[in-house]
């Protein structure tokens, strides 16, 4: 295999992660919006979030996956960044 299929191989699964990622953090934040802006320490919500300028309490595990899917969106997105200049798809001249 050529270098330029190995790459644009590499950036096939850089977006085939990212895409999901990015939309179910998407989809997240659109239910955060509706959460409750009082902390709710009875069903744990009490870690204040803001979202689209507005603080809502979410749970820690929720927290934790924020994080993990920022990271994920970071670290796929920069696979498929790789992928696209390496393979040559993405010229400059």
């Amino acid at each position: 295999m050529t270098r330029q299929r190995i790459f644009r191989k590499i950036g096939i699964v850089g977006a085939v992660i990212l895409l999901p990622a990015w939309f179910y953090w998407g989809y997240l934040e659109n239910v955060y919006v509706t959460w409750p802006t009082q902390p709710q320490p009875e069903i744990g919500r009490t870690v204040p979030y803001v979202v689209e300028g507005v603080e809502v309490y979410i749970t820690p595990d929720d927290q934790q996956l924020n994080s993990e899917l920022k990271w994920t969106i970071i670290g796929s997105g920069t696979i498929l960044m790789v992928g696209v200049i390496f393979s040559g798809e993405f010229r400059f001249s």
